[in-house]
């Protein structure tokens, strides 16, 4: 499971949540953050569940970022 990270990057743009913000709301370290929304790093648990969390918020489809790749 993958994060699409351009879809990722839209929807924050478009609530108006910037990387801090959502760090700090939903318990994410800003470095980590940063590192899975420009892939560098894998996001993994914590991660989809605070984006879980923030599609809830939004109103937003969780599965709409997600791409589930084949194994």
């Amino acid at each position: 499971m993958l994060l699409d990270i351009s879809k990722a990057r839209e929807a924050l743009f478009n609530c108006g949540i910037s990387y801090a913000d959502f760090a700090k709301r939903f318990g994410i370290h800003r470095s980590y953050l940063y590192n899975a929304m420009n892939g560098i790093a894998t996001p993994g648990r914590k991660f989809f569940a605070a984006w879980a969390r923030f599609c809830r918020l939004y109103e937003l489809d969780f599965l709409d970022f997600i791409i589930f790749d084949e194994a």
